[in-house]
C-alpha cells in the first residue's frame, strides 16, 4: 500500500490528528472535504461512504461513533487490517480524552509513534535523489500539465509547495498532484526540512 497520510477526525470535520508521509494539502481542508462529502452521501443514500477517490488519491474511511479514521493512499483496495489497528490503538489510548474533548489536540501528537509502528514508517524521512536529469529534452517529453512546474525547477533548482503556489497561483492540491507525478517519474527528488517537504533537481 502506498500511504500518503493518516487522519483522525471528528464527524464535524475537525482534525484532531494527522501525519503526512508525502506532501498533502492542509489537513483541515482534507477533513472538512471528507466530512462534507460524508454528510451529502448520507443524506442521499442513508449510508456513509467507506472510500472517496479524487485526483489520484483514495481516502479509505472507518467510522466509530463520532470519530472518523482516514487513510489517504494510491490504492483502491481497502486496507482493513491497518484501519483496524489504527482504530484500536487510538481508542485504547484516547477513549477517555475523546469523551471529554474540548478542542485541544496537542495531547494526540504522541499517537505519531503508533502510526509509524503500524505502517512501518521510518522516524526520519530521508532525502531521495532524482532518478533522471531534468534536461531540455526531458521537458518536451513530459506531459503538458507538468511542464510549467518542471520549468520552474530548471530555473530555481529547489522549491516547496508554497514557492510554486506563489509563482503560479495554483491551488495546494493541484501543486501537490503535479509534484507527486514529477517525483514518481523520477525527475525531482525530495527531503523534509523539519517543517515541510522540499523538492529539488
Amino acid at each position: 500500500m502506498k500511504l500518503h497520510a493518516v487522519y483522525v477526525m471528528l464527524n464535524n470535520g475537525t482534525c484532531i490528528f494527522d501525519l503526512a508521509i508525502r506532501t498533502m494539502p492542509e489537513s483541515a481542508l482534507i477533513t472538512a472535504m471528507i466530512s462534507a462529502m460524508q454528510a451529502f452521501i448520507h443524506e442521499v443514500s442513508g449510508a456513509y461512504a467507506k472510500k472517496l477517490s479524487t485526483g489520484g488519491f483514495v481516502f479509505h474511511i472507518d467510522r466509530v461513533g463520532k470519530l472518523i479514521f482516514v487513510l489517504a493512499t494510491s490504492d483502491e483496495e481497502r486496507p482493513n487490517l491497518e484501519l483496524t489497528n489504527l482504530r484500536t490503538r487510538f481508542l485504547h489510548k484516547f477513549g477517555a480524552q475523546i469523551t471529554s474533548f474540548r478542542g485541544a489536540t496537542d495531547e494526540f501528537r504522541v499517537f505519531e509513534k503508533d502510526v509509524r509502528e503500524i505502517f512501518d514508517i521510518n522516524s526520519q524521512i530521508h532525502r531521495i535523489e532524482p532518478e533522471k536529469p531534468l534536461t531540455s529534452f526531458a521537458l518536451i517529453q513530459i506531459p503538458q500539465e507538468l511542464q510549467e512546474a518542471a520549468r520552474l525547477f530548471v530555473m530555481k533548482k529547489e522549491l516547496s509547495v508554497a514557492d510554486i503556489k506563489e509563482e503560479t497561483g495554483k491551488t495546494t492540491f493541484e501543486i501537490t498532484l503535479t509534484l507527486e507525478k514529477l517525483f514518481e517519474l523520477g525527475y525531482i527528488g525530495r527531503y523534509h526540512n523539519g517543517k515541510m517537504f522540499i523538492y529539488f533537481i
